[in-house]
């Protein structure tokens, strides 16, 4: 930001400019190496995108669109010897949510005070996400949904199968398909493909089980300073927001790695 603009959040951080720089991208002997990924042409990175995808598990091939595969695959694939356990964990941006969800028109005119406005923004999110091929629909959506049982449906997968794939699953059936992820028959079908138990599924779903478990872990987020989501937490403390390049997640990597736990 510049001063003349934002005088006083520069007075609110003790990193300066060049030390903000330092932490994200790293000054050695006075300069900052730009990855050489930004100067590529387009064919290039497709094909360095596949080639990462290969560092992904089998499982999780084929199911993402090939740049956002690669943005996954790239960070891990950057440092090998790393030891990475990937774990999904509940963020709710509509706590009080009704149980059934609610008209999604109703609810981002109310969030963003006008059509105009709500169209500006999701305009401006198709545009990045057909960056990296992914085709939102937001015209498919009539609900916003309560996503708790989403959180309870990752949280009982995860002790059960790596729910990596199924994690995207839910993803595209809200984002791309416009299901309502808050539906228990939606999330059953969704699960169908992933070889859970469906009757034990069901009835935990249809319970009270982990719900509690669900916000507290929500106010755990915001405890870590974490607001929004994208939210990437290594090792408990180290926590960055916002979707970012695998460059920048590969030094907070190295950060938390360097504390000795394991990552």
């Amino acid at each position: 930001l510049d001063r003349d603009v934002d005088a006083v959040t520069p007075l609110c951080t003790q990193l300066t400019y060049e030390g903000l720089i330092d932490e994200i991208l790293g000054i050695e002997k006075g300069a900052v190496a730009i990855p050489k990924r930004a100067f590529e042409d387009e064919e290039t990175r497709e094909r360095k995108a596949r080639e990462a995808e290969a560092n992904l598990p089998e499982e999780q091939r084929g199911k993402m669109p090939v740049r956002a595969r690669a943005h996954k695959a790239g960070e891990i694939a950057m440092r090998p010897k790393l030891s990475v356990t990937i774990q999904w964990h509940p963020f709710l941006l509509n706590p009080d949510m009704p149980p059934n969800g609610i008209d999604r028109t109703a609810y981002l005119i109310k969030k963003f005070g006008s059509e105009a406005r709500v169209r500006r923004i999701y305009g401006a999110i198709g545009e990045a996400g057909e960056s990296v091929e992914i085709e939102f629909a937001f015209d498919r959506i009539r609900r916003t949904p309560n996503s708790i049982l989403s959180h309870k449906l990752i949280r009982y997968a995860s002790e059960r199968i790596a729910p990596d794939s199924l994690v995207e699953d839910i993803f595209a059936a809200y984002f791309i398909k416009g299901l309502d992820i808050g539906d228990i028959p939606v999330l059953m079908d969704l699960a169908a493909h992933h070889g859970l138990n469906l009757d034990a599924l069901e009835e935990y779903l249809e319970s009270d089980l982990d719900a509690d478990t669900v916000y507290e872990e929500n106010a755990r987020a915001h405890r870590l300073g974490i607001n929004g989501v994208p939210a990437f937490n290594f090792n408990g403390g180290m926590v960055i927001s916002g979707a970012q390049e695998p460059e920048v997640l590969v030094r907070v990597m190295d950060a938390a790695s360097a504390t000795g736990d394991a990552l």
